[in-house]
């Protein structure tokens, strides 16, 4: 245990997440939401639900669409659904399959991935590029590592009241190190719930977990993808956020083009802004 308390007896709490990951596909959690409508090319947003009260990227798009229609890709959300653990080539081929299912796999197609769905963004791309003439946009990417994950999972911690402590270690597999550190949080929750006299197996505290577990589960598989190459074919747009984090990982020079910053000094694009900068560079070359 990563805690300064013994393990809690769980023979009568049924949190969601306590049985073993599965892997078998009995049905797929995965769904495309249309957010607006419009009768120009559509728009694809690979992004998610924050923590925090921030909007979700393809909330902001859909505000300032100019009648184009926008359509949401939410992985975490979706995950939050199925106990299983979802390798990242799987999520592309759900996802992909989907958009073909919905007519956004032929024709033209803007496909817009957010801060960590960047990798899934490229892998959606390259699996609709015979079929569909696509425009790829990266707005702040962001690519998971085992330092980026084992910082939320202590995060996730913190929040709980419990002294933060490295994610449990020593797996290869994804599906291992995802069961330890829901183990931990599991804990955690149960130990935060009994200090504040709430009721430790409330669906809301189960929804939380559900919460932690699709967000380390799809950092992980973004994780164990890291080191590939770039998909061959796909040559994005990127809008790359204030710290100037590595772009592309693994990208050949010249596959990738970076949209400019604003001058030093300046604001960062503010929600309209980062809209019109994917409308207006979406279709360059």
């Amino acid at each position: 245990m990563f805690s300064n308390r013994g393990p809690v007896n769980r023979g009568s709490l049924q949190w969601p997440g306590a049985a073993t990951l599965m892997t078998v596909r009995d049905h797929s959690p995965l769904t495309i939401d249309q957010l607006v409508g419009g009768p120009n090319e559509p728009i694809l947003v690979v992004d998610f639900i924050q923590f925090s009260a921030a909007r979700p990227l393809s909330e902001i798009l859909g505000s300032h669409s100019q009648d184009h229609p926008v359509y949401r890709a939410d992985p975490v959300t979706d995950l939050t659904r199925d106990q299983a653990y979802w390798p990242l080539d799987e999520l592309a081929d759900g996802y992909s399959a989907l958009c073909r299912q919905r007519g956004l796999g032929r024709g033209r197609l803007i496909i817009v991935g957010y801060c960590s769905a960047a990798g899934l963004s490229g892998q959606i791309t390259a699996r609709l590029a015979r079929q569909a003439d696509l425009s790829l946009f990266l707005v702040d990417p962001v690519w998971p590592d085992a330092e980026l994950t084992a910082e939320h999972f202590m995060s996730f911690r913190a929040s709980l009241g419990a002294t933060p402590s490295p994610a449990p270690g020593g797996h290869a597999d994804p599906r291992l190190a995802l069961r330890d550190m829901l183990d931990v949080l599991r804990d955690d929750l149960h130990a935060m719930a009994l200090s504040r006299g709430l009721d430790p197996v409330s669906p809301s505290l189960g929804d939380l977990l559900e919460r932690y577990r699709a967000w380390l589960g799809f950092l992980l598989a973004s994780q164990a993808v890291r080191g590939r190459p770039w998909p061959d074919g796909v040559h994005p747009q990127v809008l790359p956020g204030a710290d100037g984090e590595l772009l592309i990982p693994h990208a050949e020079p010249g596959s990738y083009r970076v949209i400019p910053q604003p001058a030093s000094g300046s604001a960062p694009p503010d929600e309209a802004g980062i809209a019109d900068a994917v409308l207006a560079h979406a279709w360059r070359r």
